[in-house]
């Protein structure tokens, strides 16, 4: 086993904010820059031994210094009527991130994680729209993209995909005084392929899933109704642990919930 002698640590930073809120009628504007620092926490320091979630040994590093980080992000939303677009663009520098990484080694049998730090940058944007009418639909499209990175070009493990996410509602009309509260939904989440990965992770691809679900009151009773993943798409998320064991994400998922609303 790999032995981590007793430590005794201590922490300090200074950090701060600066932003600003514009509102111009439809417009709203908002600008942010700030500092920060987190220190490794007590796993992350001293972790020596099995994870009990997952078969995977993780080791700490008890000589981690303070992780530092400088943020700038602005974000946006327009509004008109049904009409919102928004959107935000951020970029985060950091000096001694802390971040858990993979390993080709094994210790007892068991998959070997470390804690490490390096300088790295994390930046990206996430945009979307929705069209918004309370009394007979909605719908909404949103986008996420991130770049992490360490100083050398290489890529931060543990980084997620980039992701497409579409879901809408429809209200049906009442035709009976009994019916309240009545719809249908369908939404669509496509996930690209994610190979931006570290040395010894296991890329993913992309994939679909398509969600569906209905609902409606009757008296004091409420019905809600939701399948996740319709087509039973078989896939795994990046971020899986269980995909290095040959282990898919959930498949084709029905809930119906029956609720006495007093």
């Amino acid at each position: 086993a790999i032995e981590l002698t007793q430590f005794n640590r201590g922490f300090n930073n200074l950090n701060g904010s600066l932003g600003e809120s514009l509102n111009f009628k439809n417009l709203l504007l908002k600008f942010d820059l700030s500092s920060g620092f987190r220190t490794g926490n007590l796993a992350e320091l001293s972790a020596n031994g099995l994870h009990e979630g997952t078969p995977n040994w993780y080791i700490g590093n008890p000589d981690m210094k303070v992780e530092q980080c400088l943020n700038a992000d602005i974000s946006a939303s327009w509004q008109y009527k049904w009409l919102t677009l928004r959107g935000s663009v951020f970029r985060n520098r950091f000096h001694n991130y802390i971040y858990l990484r993979p390993t080709n080694d094994e210790l007892f049998g068991f998959n070997l994680f470390r804690y490490e730090q390096t300088n790295a940058t994390l930046q990206g944007f996430e945009a979307g729209a929705s069209i918004d009418n309370k009394k007979y639909f909605s719908f909404s499209f949103d986008y996420s993209y991130l770049d992490a990175r360490r100083d050398d070009g290489s890529w931060l493990p543990f980084s997620p995909a980039n992701r497409f996410l579409f879901d809408s509602k429809y209200f049906l009309p009442a035709r009976s005084s009994k019916y309240q509260n009545a719809f249908i939904s369908f939404g669509v989440n496509y996930t690209q392929k994610q190979d931006h990965t570290d040395i010894f992770e296991i890329p993913s691809p992309g994939y679909w899933l398509i969600n569906a679900g209905a609902g409606v009151s009757f008296k004091s009773v409420r019905i809600l109704l939701s399948c996740q993943n319709l087509a039973d798409q078989k896939y795994y998320d990046f971020l899986s642990r269980l995909k290095y064991y040959g282990l898919n994400d959930m498949g084709r998922n029905i809930v119906l919930n029956v609720g006495w609303q007093f």
